[in-house]
């Protein structure tokens, strides 16, 4: 074989086994739930993991709170993430924003949540839950649990999508 081909070979061998020189931008996901609690894993180093528990559609008026949770997966940029949530009226109960600048060349995977207070007051769900501090959705002079109905959480998520995650409380 001549020099210049057994070149072009080890090149293109060495092409196909390296792959592109950039990797594909990642696609995030997201999954949202409703559920009845949430639980905490420590993990040291590398922060925290948050699973929901006893996550479905529809709950009793007389549940003390419900946590709204999204996980947002395969995050490798720039990105803002918005919820609204509106009452069974169709009324904009409460909004949350965020914006999240990941470190580049990897990507990353958040938990985001708050609890909204059903039928305990705020004051009760911080007494029984003390790491919910800050993360409670403000409740007017109306206790949620007398607004029963269909409930919507619309998330946007961008550069990315929107989607709407509807749940209802029953009397």
């Amino acid at each position: 074989m001549k020099p210049m081909t057994v070149l072009g070979v080890v090149l293109l061998s060495t092409a196909l086994l390296l792959g592109p020189s950039q990797p594909a931008d990642a696609e995030p996901r997201l999954t949202v739930f409703v559920c009845r609690g949430i639980q905490i894993t420590d993990l040291f180093a590398y922060g925290r993991r948050a699973d929901p528990v006893g996550c479905a559609r529809s709950f009793p008026a007389s549940t003390p709170y419900l946590i709204l949770y999204a996980r947002i997966e395969d995050v490798d940029s720039d990105f803002t993430f918005n919820w609204e949530l509106s009452d069974p009226t169709g009324d904009v109960f409460a909004r949350y924003g965020v914006r999240e600048s990941p470190d580049r060349g990897r990507t990353w995977n958040y938990s985001i949540w708050h609890v909204l207070p059903v039928a305990a007051t705020p004051q009760e769900v911080l007494e029984q839950n003390p790491g919910f501090r800050g993360r409670l959705v403000e409740v007017g002079a109306i206790p949620v649990s007398q607004k029963t109905g269909e409930w919507r959480l619309k998330i946007a998520m961008r550069p990315g999508f929107t989607v709407t995650h509807s749940f209802t409380i029953v009397p």
